[in-house]
């Protein structure tokens, strides 16, 4: 995804996410085995929605394929389920079909703009409606697998990348304040589940009694909120004491980025989190916002897995660490206008 949104070298992207269901069918269960006819019905509608997208069933698919698109935020399943879970994706928009819910609908913008990306998503679930009818309760709204999710249906959330909060020791009590606005956050390796670290994911905590405008409306105040209280912190450290640690930072982190022969996802996210915040600054890294956005997706296990598998060999972890070292190397090596 291009980097030329608002705000987009500190939130990254925004996507919105409606969860659907077909009236008239058994919802996914634990088995994650919807009935039939809902599964052709609502493939054969999410096929014409998205044509000239490409598809992924999950049947046929392996378990890095699932991850990677899991890695995208389109599969939210168990990647070692053998649900029949089909993917359509097209630029900028994706549909799920018995992915936990009957029918999911994406849209990704980048940049600061869940009203953009509301939108889109929004437009997209009422076109299939008008072709395919949903579970709907005049007392809880759409229906889903999920209570949770119940209502809208809508998840809608954005990537923030907040180098110069954690450089300053200030990610945990501003990330804190999040819940009192009705808001998730989530450390992009998830694994950890640590209030620590640049890179979150921030999402909406409401689906019920709140218009998907209201919703989108709560998170762009949430996002505002880290942008403000990034962008000042980047004012001190660059003016106070702390400017060379933020310069060498970037520098540091662009040296090892390019040289590497060995390295985690969890290592690379942070580098190149720190090599945006240079850049940001007007630090001359010769390196384009593009090129690091696309590596911070491509350089997760599951891209790294799929890219470099084979029919006989699927690399272990420590294997992955070596081919993701020589994707960087190559990568920011290569002349920018290429990428």
């Amino acid at each position: 995804m291009k980097s030329e949104g608002q705000f987009s070298h500190i939130i990254l992207f925004t996507a919105a996410r409606f969860a659907r269901n077909l009236a008239g069918f058994r919802f996914c269960g634990k088995d994650g085995q919807p009935q039939a006819a809902a599964a052709g019905v609502e493939q054969g509608a999410a096929l014409e929605a998205l044509s000239g997208g490409f598809t992924v069933t999950a049947e046929s698919a392996d378990f890095g394929t699932k991850r990677a698109l899991a890695e995208r935020y389109i599969f939210e399943g168990d990647p070692y389920s053998s649900a029949p879970a089909t993917a359509v994706i097209a630029k900028e928009m994706a549909l799920s079909v018995n992915d936990r819910e009957h029918i999911k609908v994406f849209a990704f913008e980048p940049g600061l703009a869940p009203a953009a990306a509301l939108a889109k998503a929004k437009n997209a679930t009422d076109e299939l409606g008008r072709k395919i009818p949903y579970s709907f309760s005049r007392d809880f709204g759409f229906l889903t697998a999920a209570p949770r999710e119940a209502g809208t249906g809508l998840k809608i959330f954005a990537l923030a990348n907040l180098p110069a909060l954690e450089l300053a020791g200030r990610t945990a009590d501003v990330l804190k304040t999040l819940p009192n606005l009705r808001l998730n956050h989530t450390p992009l390796n998830a694994e950890t589940f640590a209030l620590s670290g640049p890179l979150h994911i921030i999402s909406n905590m409401t689906t019920l009694c709140a218009a998907p405008e209201e919703i989108a409306a709560a998170l762009e105040r949430g996002l505002r909120f880290l942008i403000t209280a990034e962008q000042t912190t980047r004012i001190e450290l660059a003016s106070g004491p702390e400017r060379i640690k933020m310069e060498d930072s970037a520098f540091r982190a662009m040296a090892l980025l390019q040289n590497a022969r060995s390295i985690s996802y969890e290592e690379t996210a942070v580098l190149l989190s720190n090599a945006m915040l240079g850049l940001a600054m007007g630090y001359d890294l010769k390196v384009k916002q593009d090129a690091l956005s696309w590596l911070l997706t491509a350089c997760k296990p599951g891209h790294i897995a799929l890219a470099c598998a084979t029919a006989k060999h699927k690399p272990t972890p420590q294997e992955r660490d070596v081919l993701r070292a020589a994707l960087l190397r190559k990568t920011l090596t290569l002349p920018q206008e290429s990428i």
